[in-house]
């Protein structure tokens, strides 16, 4: 699959260079609703205006602490909400290009996860006393709203590329198919589209259910035994090697596919197996060993990674051409509806 898309990237930049400008479609125009434009811009604006906006709730609202973490689980929810429509909206647009682009933009957030579990061991060493708990949440918010700032300058570059620009041309021209020399729009049938990518769709649904059910919940109650890190830096280091191994599995399509569409789904019904693992590293407690905590986790990420991104990409090369941005909406449903998860 990746000589294919190999394949296919060089055929399309060949045939960029023969496709004159004034046959692009903008961007704005590929959704006529909501552009990508709009949805994505707006997204990223929103998230960065609350992550600036946070910390500075407690010494806006000092007279009333119900009230301030009030206005701080509305705002919560909106970022929350802001975040799963991003990730829908980017899932779509990536649809568009070939199916490893999908794999690239999997292995994006397994790289923002590792950035994170960086940051807190900084802040935990520089920042170690309960003191300098208010300065360690202004500098969390502020990286995160910089981040979607420097997002969204990597976006209006990303529209600007010339693949981009072909990309969202074709799909136009897809999308807007011709009878008898007439140019109609062709309907996308939902009903249609989830029989031809329900595999996909449950297979990310089950791994990411899987996961956010015992992670970071049951997976936070795992304890050193014997171990000089202490609890709290070896909660710190379990979790930075979850978004190792979810990364190297997120990455791991781009050299080796070991499943196809077809049987994808039993590595991850096996994934099932980490609930009574995870629990008898908690109670009863069987296992006592900390390498094989940690082998247990590396092992539960990198399979999370893997058969996640696995999904992801198969999903849109199930689609025909004009279907391709609803199946990546339709594949970051099911991603986030596994991502509710049961709290164990």
């Amino acid at each position: 699959m990746r000589n294919q898309d190999h394949e296919y990237t060089k055929i399309e930049n060949v045939r960029l260079l023969d496709t004159p400008d004034d046959d692009y479609a903008p961007p704005d125009r590929v959704m006529p609703k909501i552009s990508f434009s709009v949805r994505i811009n707006g997204f990223l604006m929103g998230g960065a205006a609350i992550l600036f906006f946070m910390p500075f709730i407690p010494l806006m609202i000092k007279n009333s602490q119900a009230s301030a973490v009030s206005v701080s689980l509305v705002l919560t929810f909106f970022s929350g909400a802001f975040s799963s429509l991003l990730f829908g909206s980017v899932i779509g647009l990536v649809a568009l290009f070939p199916s490893s682009y999908t794999g690239g933009v999997m292995s994006g957030c397994g790289i923002a996860g590792i950035i994170a579990s960086i940051l807190r061991i900084i802040t935990k060493v520089a920042m170690p006393s309960t003191k300098d708990n208010e300065k360690t949440s202004f500098l969390y918010f502020f990286l995160g709203g910089g981040v979607l700032l420097l997002c969204f300058v990597a976006y209006q570059i990303l529209l600007r590329l010339a693949f981009t620009r072909h990309c969202m041309r074709n799909y136009n021209n897809t999308k807007n198919g011709s009878i008898n020399g007439v140019e109609s729009k062709r309907e996308v049938s939902i009903k249609v589209l989830l029989r031809k990518v329900w595999r996909e769709a449950f297979v990310v649904f089950i791994v990411f259910f899987t996961t956010l059910s015992l992670f970071p919940g049951v997976t936070g109650l795992v304890q050193t035994i014997n171990s000089s890190l202490g609890n709290d830096w070896f909660q710190i280091i379990f979790v930075l090697s979850f978004m190792i191994g979810d990364y190297i599995g997120r990455t791991a399509p781009k050299w080796i596919i070991l499943f196809t569409p077809n049987n994808l789904w039993i590595p991850a019904v096996l994934r099932l197996v980490f609930f009574p693992l995870f629990a008898f590293c908690v109670k009863p407690l069987l296992f006592r060993n900390i390498y094989l905590y940690f082998f247990i986790m590396f092992v539960f990420a990198l399979t999370n990674g893997y058969c996640g991104t696995l999904a992801m990409m198969f999903g849109p090369t199930k689609a025909d051409d004009h279907e391709k941005e609803v199946t990546g909406i339709v594949m970051s449903f099911f991603l986030n509806f596994g991502n509710f998860g049961i709290p164990f």
